[in-house]
Parts: C-alpha cells; sequence; structure tokens
C-alpha cells in the first residue's frame, strides 16, 4: 500500500495542473504601479488606457507606469469643422494671427454692433444712428479717413474684413425682426475657388424706422474679398472691394423733455421733436490690394 501513494500524489498534481493552468505557470501579469497584485478590482481597464484616453501606458520604464500627462491625440486633431480667419495686418501679429470663428449663439440679442459686450457707446437710441465711443480711443486705421467716426459701427473698413481660411465652402446668416419693423440681415460667404486662390463676399442691411418722428435709419454695406496665394507661400495678395451706403434721418432729439418725464403720449411717434426733415447720407466705395513677397525659401 505505501508503493502506491507515489502514483497517487502525481496523478493528483496532473490533474490539478490541468484543471487550473495559472497554478502550473509562472504569474506574468503587469499591473500598475502602487497596485497589490491581489487587488483584483484595480485591474487596469482597457477603456480607460486606450490609445484615444488622455491617460496612456508609459512603457519606457522597466516597469509600465500610467501617466496621466500623456497629450490627448483627439484633443490635438484638427477639426475640419473649424474655420479660421485673419485680417490684413497679420504679419505684425506673430504665430498666432489667425482666430477661431465663434460659430456659438452666445450674445445672439446683442446683434446692435454699438451694444456689443466690450464696447462702451452711447448712441440716438436707434440700431444704425449715430453713436460716439465713451471710453477714449484713437481712430488708427489704414486707408483714406474722412474724419467722421460717428458710423464706424456699421461701416465696413480695411481693418475690419476677415480673410477667411476654409477647407470647404463657409457661409454665415444672420437675419432679425425687431419692433417698428425693425429688420437686420448678414450674409458672410467665403469658398476656395482653387487650393491657392478663395473668394468671399460679405454684406450687411440694417432697416429701422425707429420709435420717434424722423428716426429712420437705411444701411447698406458690402465688400468682395480675395486672396490669392502661391503654391510655396511665398507670394499672397490680399485684395477687397468695398462699399458703404448710409442714409439716416435726424430728429435733434425731443423738444420738451415734460412729455418724456411724466410720459403723457403712450406713442413714441406722437411726440415732437426738433428737426423734421432732416437727413444724413454717405456714400463710399473704395478698393484695396496689398502684396506680400518673401525673399528667403524658408
Amino acid at each position: 500500500m505505501q508503493k502506491k501513494f507515489p502514483a497517487i500524489s502525481g496523478l493528483i498534481i496532473l490533474i490539478l495542473s490541468l484543471c487550473f493552468p495559472a497554478f502550473a505557470r509562472e504569474d506574468t501579469t503587469t499591473y500598475l504601479q502602487g497596485i497589490s497584485p491581489d487587488t483584483t478590482t484595480l485591474q487596469p481597464d482597457t477603456t480607460i488606457l486606450s490609445p484615444d484616453s488622455i491617460a496612456a501606458i508609459d512603457t519606457t520604464g522597466a516597469n509600465p507606469v500610467l501617466s496621466v500627462l500623456t497629450p490627448d491625440t483627439l484633443y490635438f486633431q484638427p477639426d475640419s469643422g473649424k474655420v479660421y480667419y485673419f485680417y490684413n495686418d497679420f504679419e505684425t501679429r506673430g504665430p498666432g494671427f489667425t482666430h477661431l470663428n465663434d460659430t456659438t449663439i452666445t450674445g445672439v440679442q446683442k446683434y446692435d454692433p454699438p451694444l456689443q459686450p466690450g464696447k462702451y457707446y452711447a448712441s440716438l437710441g436707434n440700431p444704425g444712428l449715430a453713436h460716439v465711443n465713451m471710453v477714449y480711443k484713437p481712430h488708427l486705421k489704414s486707408g483714406f479717413s474722412f474724419g467722421l467716426h460717428s458710423f464706424d459701427e456699421y461701416m465696413f473698413t480695411n481693418d475690419s474684413v476677415k480673410y477667411y481660411w476654409v477647407g470647404k465652402p463657409y457661409t454665415h446668416l444672420f437675419y432679425i425682426m425687431g419692433a417698428k419693423k425693425e429688420q437686420n440681415l448678414r450674409v458672410d460667404h467665403t469658398q476656395n475657388v482653387a487650393s491657392w486662390f478663395t473668394l468671399g463676399l460679405n454684406f450687411r442691411y440694417v432697416n429701422s424706422p425707429g420709435y420717434y418722428i424722423n428716426q429712420l435709419s437705411d444701411n447698406k454695406n458690402f465688400v468682395i474679398k480675395t486672396r490669392f496665394q502661391t503654391r510655396n507661400y511665398r507670394y499672397m495678395v490680399l485684395a477687397n472691394y468695398m462699399h458703404n451706403k448710409l442714409q439716416v434721418e435726424e430728429n435733434g432729439g425731443i423738444r420738451y423733455d415734460t412729455v418724456f418725464e411724466q410720459n403723457i403720449k403712450t406713442s413714441r411717434d406722437g411726440i415732437l421733436v426738433n428737426l423734421q426733415n432732416a437727413k444724413n447720407f454717405m456714400k463710399e466705395d473704395s478698393y484695396y490690394i496689398k502684396q506680400m513677397f518673401k525673399l528667403t525659401k524658408r
């Protein structure tokens, strides 16, 4: 009977090794640094450690370690849906001369340019009329200046034209109807005619009769813009044709303040004003060409 025990014990070991292979080989599983091997609930999650995740395994060392400082590859991939633009003085702005176009609706209720966030203008109370900046700011812009800046927010200038950098045709359409038949329309379209040639159109229209007598504004602006560059980026041309036409009425303010303070008349168009037939008319047509040539090939 004693001679049978070694054979029986060997048979038991063989059965265990076949049923439970983990007992018959060395544990070669790699665990994260600082995690105990017998803590099975803290095993690495393959969805967290995938290459597309923010975290990735650093395998450069002897022991693989989870590195949370690895850049997220998804975050740094270029988004073809984003639109970038730049201005005509881009060479003076350094490497970050492009701006990401805001396609959200944040601040859409502030559609009147003088009343947008960050601007401090006093206006005549109707979109499209004259305004003045309450914060001193010198007018340092390229091109000819008439010396009249009361309508700058409703006019195109060479320094305000956006030249887009797009991969696909881009169109921005904006339309708002306000009180007293007020209408605001903006159309901005840009597309690549070729990989080295871009053509765009920006149109704006403001028409607002206003609340008081002789307060109408009727402004029309458009600019045709283009960008041409060689395939080696050594030569570039920026050009535009600009048209600004403003027709506004001037009433000089209400004649009697007591009518406004006491709110005697419920309708504002019945309040007397100082000027009954005064008008202001402005028209501007201009073109702009800027050429750049890089002497070096680098």
